[in-house]
């Protein structure tokens, strides 16, 4: 279930925050909660536009390609693609 009342803790927001990289967190149903000042320039929304949002809505990969990155995060703790 989706908390659309979630907030990022200040200490976490601080720190991907300043990250230079994009950085985008969901929730277990992909719904959006946080993205970063480098993914608002990445990928041209602002994080009012995009929280919220179905992660799939946003970047696309075909089934099988996200089901081989969800298990590649889930077993390495991280992915990139």
């Amino acid at each position: 279930m989706s908390d659309s009342n979630f907030t990022m803790p200040l200490s976490f927001e601080a720190l991907l925050g300043a990250a230079p990289d994009a950085v985008v967190v969901h929730d277990l149903e992909n719904q959006v909660l946080y993205w970063n000042q480098a993914a608002e320039a990445l990928y041209g929304w602002s994080v009012d536009e995009i929280k919220g949002r179905p992660v799939a809505r946003i970047f696309y990969l075909v089934s099988s390609e996200r089901e081989e990155a969800v298990h590649e995060l889930r077993d390495k703790g991280c992915w990139s693609g």
